[in-house]
């Protein structure tokens, strides 16, 4: 098959093509058949080779790749994204060697020949193998670059298990708390459209899908009977249409013990997930995003998408084999456990994955387009952190929401609206976590906007609230309203009332004690009621001038303080208690004003006094 003639009748929109990622820049007729300008085409010989190191393989498997019936590669010749890329990584048999994609003249586009051979040059990776491989064979080889094949690093090839695929897809179309309803196959036997009106639940709507269970017997679907807006489980059977062509819109499927025959069935965005074999016919077609997925047996794919655009998507997972007998052109995604078997010349629009053999029986017919879908959701599995916990302590997981089974994503901080605080955090992996310790009372809410790329480089954005919660904190200082008092004063007297300082802005309340520790030597001359510190009994100045306590505030949380206190007796001028006279006797007949003796005060207080003394009344 001529790549020159052949692509002219594949319409542009068929083509997914992302000219930035080459040096190659087309110029298309709008609503026309291809057509390729090649007095517009911009061509960079010198590095057309090399953007394709940059390019996905869209054929790889860890065993071996054996084409029969030659086929087609190259896409279109004169654009690097569509190049189906090989890696097989233990070998390839080329019983008749597919056009390949190959080095271009920067001005005419035609092949550049080795000059030694007279052969084509195949573009960087373009068939490649992994080291230890056991078998390269292309017969009548007409390429430079083939045989020896390049040998590259090991590819990873993941097949989503089938678990992980109906429960990620299960949970994206399910309506929150949605009412599953019961629907009893023994008991209500479904022949005709009158049976299933009358005895199958209604549909839903396409925002909220009706679920309904099958027990008791598998679901057969008859022939005229349209299904819109379902959700529909077989707890153990079948399911089968028998229709000539029955129209599928918003549908799930699952068979947890059986299979499913699709028949000639006419979808939109329909999802399929049997525990055994799926089949259909060849007039069945598939439109919008559709996902085929069994747990174990074989899938075979008969049908086709409705078109070969971006708009029509399929992505078939097999825990088996997959054979591909597509009745047309078919876009999408192909991933099998087992071995992959290509029957007839239908191109497939998208990639092959296989852990096990690709074997293109009737050619090998594939143009690297990607049915990736952008995410359409992202959530964070907590968005509030205590305030105080650790720097880099992780916040939360981030999850994303996408119509792709089995993708991979990255995350990161962006600038845009709600990015505010995206420097306070970091994203290790799926992971948030905060730069620093953080502290309720300075801040206690961060913006930031993130986004989530799927392994195509398509991307979601969203903004995030994260919350710091109020933690209790320990109080930080204790304060005495008064620190001394007057001797002499009555016992249980009032000295000074506490109070405490917290970092929390929340209202608090707390308990005072006196408790034993360094400085406590006095605290038995003391009491503490509610606030409130009181003296036992009368203090006396001469005796004891100061007290040492040690007092505990508690808050509400049971977090404290404990702080040590010097209470202060200040002196206060008490009266003598005693007079002397130094002398009480005089002889007779002594001089008027003669003196008899002296007085002398005795005073309990020990600052110096002095005393007048006078004559009073009294007894």
């Amino acid at each position: 098959m001529n790549p020159e003639t052949n692509f002219l009748n594949i319409p542009v929109s068929s083509l997914d093509i992302n000219a930035q990622s080459s040096n190659i820049i087309p110029t298309y007729q709008s609503n026309s058949p291809l057509s390729l300008a090649t007095s517009n085409l911009q061509v960079n010989s010198t590095t057309t080779a090399n953007n394709s190191l940059f390019l996905p393989y869209a054929i790889r498997t860890d065993q071996t790749i054996t084409i029969n019936g030659g086929g087609d590669l190259d896409g279109n010749p004169l654009i690097l994204t569509d190049d189906a890329l090989i890696y097989a990584a233990k070998g390839f048999t080329f019983n008749n060697v597919p056009v390949l994609p190959v080095n271009r003249d920067s001005l005419t586009g035609s092949p550049i020949l080795d000059p030694l051979t007279g052969k084509q040059v195949l573009v960087n990776n373009a068939v490649t193998v992994a080291a230890g491989y056991t078998t390269i064979n292309a017969n009548n080889n007409p390429y430079v670059g083939l045989v020896p094949a390049k040998v590259v690093s090991p590819e990873t090839i993941n097949i989503p298990t089938y678990s992980d695929t109906k429960t990620q897809e299960l949970t994206a179309r399910t309506p929150l708390c949605a009412t599953t309803f019961t629907f009893n196959a023994s008991s209500n036997p479904i022949n005709n459209v009158s049976d299933w009106n009358t005895k199958f639940p209604r549909a839903g709507t396409s925002t909220n899908p009706k679920v309904v269970k099958v027990t008791n017997g598998g679901l057969n679907i008859p022939n005229g009977v349209n299904l819109s807006n379902y959700i529909i489980t077989v707890d153990s059977g079948d399911i089968n249409f028998n229709g000539n062509s029955n129209i599928i819109d918003n549908v799930v499927l699952v068979t947890s013990n059986g299979n499913i025959n699709l028949g000639k069935v006419q979808s939109n965005n329909l999802s399929i997930f049997a525990s055994g074999a799926i089949n259909m016919n060849s007039q069945a077609r598939f439109g919008g995003k559709t996902l085929i997925a069994n747990n174990s047996n074989n899938i075979t794919f008969d049908g086709a998408t409705k078109t070969a655009t971006n708009t029509d998507t399929i992505k078939v997972i097999s825990q088996g084999n997959i054979t591909f007998n597509g009745a047309s052109d078919t876009r999408g995604d192909f991933l099998s456990k087992g071995t992959f078997i290509a029957n007839g010349k239908a191109f497939i629009f998208g990639s092959i994955n296989a852990k096990q053999n690709i074997i293109f029986n009737g050619g090998a017919y594939v143009i690297a387009a990607s049915s990736n879908s952008a995410p359409t959701g992202l959530t964070l599995s907590k968005n509030t952190t205590p305030e105080n916990v650790s720097a880099n302590t992780l916040i939360g997981n981030f999850s994303t929401i996408d119509s792709d089974s089995g993708n991979t994503f990255t995350y990161s901080l962006v600038t845009g609206t709600g990015s505010t605080d995206n420097s306070v955090f970091s994203i290790i992996n799926n992971e948030l976590r905060i730069k620093n310790s953080p502290d309720f009372e300075t801040k206690n809410s961060y913006g930031i906007r993130v986004r989530t790329t799927d392994r195509g480089g398509l991307s979601y954005e969203k903004t995030f609230i994260i919350r710091i919660t109020d933690v209790n904190e320990a109080p930080t200082a204790l304060v005495l309203s008064n620190y001394s008092i007057p001797e002499n004063v009555a016992a249980n007297s009032l000295i000074g009332k506490f109070t405490s300082k917290d970092p929390d802005t929340t209202p608090q309340t707390y308990t005072y004690a006196l408790v034993s520790g360094s400085g406590s030597t006095d605290n038995a001359s003391f009491t503490v009621i509610n606030n409130e510190l009181r003296i036992k009994n009368s203090p006396d100045f001469e005796t004891k001038n100061s007290y040492s306590i040690r007092v505990r505030t508690t808050d509400r949380g049971g977090l404290s303080f404990e702080k040590v206190f010097t209470v202060g007796i200040t002196d206060v001028n008490e009266a003598p208690t005693a007079l002397v006279l130094s002398n009480n006797t005089s002889p007779e007949n002594v001089a008027a004003n003669s003196l008899i003796g002296t007085f002398s005060s005795t005073d309990p207080d020990t600052n110096p006094q002095t005393f007048t003394y006078s004559l009073v009344t009294g007894t």
